[in-house]
């Protein structure tokens, strides 16, 4: 409450074309589990910069994230880290069965782990299989996600079932595997058609849907970013690092670090681009 109170005051000194820092002292924010959206959610504002002061914010579930703006110019989001509570974007576990003849595995969810809820999985989702030992790496020799048929049934013994739509032959017993819950999930920061936006040492666990995503504006900066991989977790992310459609100029993308998600590093789209180094 108190942090949607300081965007609101933000808002209304931005209406009387004033420039606004809203800073957070450095603290831990815990957002409440019913809360949904982004944190700072600014639509029409200028010249508002967002100072994190080094806060670390723990969001409880998929469909919470930090920043939404729409149609804004002139916004600066700095200085945060970020991490979701275990089992809010995915659940991770070992292959305990296959049966090929079937197309069907049998999975233990990781101690500590989600399990297969049916109000969180969706047929969007995916599953993946990781390599036996490296953190955040896909199994050598396997295709990058897999697909069920969304007939995930609970067994006594703790374990879960569910047929693939393919590439069953894949899946071994004993292998790692991943499971994301990104079909209505939020975005980290999330922008439609904005001007001007520069991201600034954000760093995280992880998020539900994108990291950094950008709609239809121009001049977007990701500076010195990063995702981390929390102890015992074995991916970050659960979708695109950084995905801008259509935009004039950028995104500016500079001292970033993209590891471990289940998807795109790096999406642009409906523009010319160039990778300088990588």
């Amino acid at each position: 409450a108190l942090i949607q109170e300081a965007v609101e005051r933000a808002k209304e000194l931005s209406a009387q074309g004033r420039s606004v820092r809203i800073v957070f002292p450095k603290a831990d924010y815990h957002i409440r589990k019913d809360f949904r959206g982004a944190l700072i959610d600014l639509d029409s504002v200028e010249n508002i910069a967002i100072d994190g002061s080094g806060a670390q914010l723990f969001f409880t579930n998929k469909r919470q994230g930090i920043l939404r703006a729409q149609s804004c110019r002139n916004i600066q989001l700095m200085n945060f880290t970020s991490y979701f509570a275990d089992g809010a974007l995915r659940m991770q576990g070992r292959v305990t069965a296959v049966d090929r003849e079937a197309n069907k595995v049998t999975v233990t969810p990781d101690q500590g782990s989600h399990y297969f809820n049916v109000d969180e999985v969706e047929s969007a989702d995916i599953a993946y299989l990781l390599h036996p030992t490296i953190d955040g790496r896909l199994k050598t020799g396997a295709h990058n996600y897999f697909r069920s048929n969304g007939d995930y049934q609970g067994n006594p013994d703790g374990t879960w079932s569910f047929t693939l739509q393919r590439f069953v032959e894949e899946w071994e017993v004993g292998d790692r595997f991943g499971y994301n819950f990104r079909k209505g999930s939020e975005s980290l920061v999330h922008l439609d058609e904005c001007e001007s936006v520069t991201a600034y040492k954000i760093l995280t666990g992880g998020w539900g849907h994108l990291g950094f995503a950008a709609w239809e504006g121009s001049v977007f900066n990701v500076l010195h970013c990063e995702t981390f991989l929390q102890e015992g977790k074995w991916m970050t992310g659960v979708a695109d690092g950084v995905h801008v459609r259509g935009y004039r100029v950028g995104p500016w993308i500079e001292g970033t670090r993209i590891q471990a998600i289940g998807d795109d590093a790096v999406a642009l789209y409906a523009r010319p681009a160039s990778i300088q180094s990588l």
